[in-house]
């Protein structure tokens, strides 16, 4: 199906003996039909200009050009409008929930196990081969005997501890949406008009 404009006339300036191939199929529109119509195309599947602009807003609103067709971005305004009051309602449950039990700064962490210097019993004779070596690598807390192991092991609890904080605050998010609430109690349906995430 041909993009031409229905109706045009195009001339060949060659007496129609251009090559049609794929890097200079744009220099003779008029061998380019030809070439098409010899393949078999009907001159029925010309589109109209209508159908022209059309294409062309489509094209538009999904690869995003600004400016060219204006049409395109109009319906994508049109699309940025077209929410409905129950879906705003929705969208401004979710954010004042995502609000209230949001913490960024991690504030209401306060509760956690402290870090821990672990140690680890050195076989008899290790400190004395070592060295100063070893001393130096030694919490002053600890005897000559023990090894400090790496503190990226005494974080362990730490991070246990946060991961259970933050699937508690999952947990108060979704309990602030309604349909979360409802689930407990068994609702299977609300009234008319109202959406999945809310609950009667």
């Amino acid at each position: 199906r041909r993009s031409i404009i229905k109706g045009v006339r195009f001339t060949c300036p060659l007496a129609r003996r251009c090559p049609v191939t794929k890097a200079k199929r744009r220099q003779c529109q008029a061998c380019r039909l030809q070439k098409c119509l010899d393949a078999g195309m009907r001159r029925d599947m010309i589109m109209s200009e209508e159908a022209l602009r059309r294409r062309r807003e489509l094209r538009g609103q999904r690869g995003g050009q600004p400016g060219g067709q204006p049409g395109g971005q109009q319906c994508h305004q049109g699309h940025q409008e077209g929410l409905t009051a129950e879906q705003q309602e929705l969208i401004a449950l979710l954010i004042a929930a995502h609000q209230r039990t949001f913490d960024s700064s991690f504030s209401q962490f306060t509760r956690y196990w402290p870090a821990v210097r672990l140690s680890l019993p050195s076989p008899p004779g290790a400190g004395v081969a070592a060295g100063a070596g070893v001393t130096s690598a030694v919490s002053p807390s600890l005897s000559p005997q023990e090894e400090a192991l790496p503190d990226v092991l005494s974080m362990l609890p730490q991070f246990a501890d946060l991961s259970t904080f933050m699937i508690q605050q999952v947990i108060k998010f979704a309990k602030e949406i309604p349909v979360f609430r409802c689930a407990g109690r068994g609702c299977s349906r609300g009234p008319p008009g109202v959406t999945s995430l809310t609950c009667p």
